[in-house]
């Protein structure tokens, strides 16, 4: 590490950012002792690392993405359970689900702006349709939505009249 330091002398906010990124994590796992070694110059007080799943957040923060997993494991507690798989089982009703925008596109239509997307979650891919632009964080994107289940030729759900939602 020392001489990846000597080397490259990154500034303190790009070491920081390294760290919190977990690029430093295969010489040193915990990311508490990394600050207090490299900012503080501590090396022999132990410390008790941050938690995974903060570590995970600092992560998709620092790089706009998870290098392994997936963003809709943030919303675990907060995530209604309904997935894309059982989309078909609920025809002409209005579903609340957390997806990821895999798709968006924006068409100008007779009756103002439309917009049409394909979703997914861990269970499959969905397309939908709506006069709303998405609000979504994270990358790739995820979503609460509302909306109705139409089954296209009679069985392939698709969801219509797309909302989307701040929190559940």
């Amino acid at each position: 590490m020392e001489d990846f330091l000597g080397r490259v002398k990154p500034g303190q906010s790009d070491l920081l950012a390294l760290i919190q990124a977990g690029a430093l994590d295969s010489l040193e796992p915990n990311r508490s002792q990394q600050v207090l070694r490299y900012f503080q110059g501590v090396a022999e007080l132990k410390v008790a690392d941050i938690a995974e799943e903060e570590k995970r957040r600092l992560q998709l923060e620092r790089l706009g993405f998870l290098p392994v997993g997936d963003p809709l494991e943030f919303l675990d507690g907060r995530r209604p359970p309904l997935r894309i798989a059982q989309l078909k089982d609920l025809a002409g009703q209005m579903v609340e689900l957390a997806v990821r925008i895999v798709d968006a596109r924006e068409i100008r239509t007779t009756k103002g702006l439309t917009y049409f997307y394909l979703f997914e979650d861990e269970t499959g891919l969905v397309e939908g349709v709506g006069q709303r632009k998405a609000l979504a964080f994270g990358s790739p994107p995820v979503c609460f939505l509302r909306a109705e289940v139409r089954l296209q030729d009679g069985s392939h759900p698709r969801l219509l009249n797309c909302t989307f939602l701040r929190t559940f």
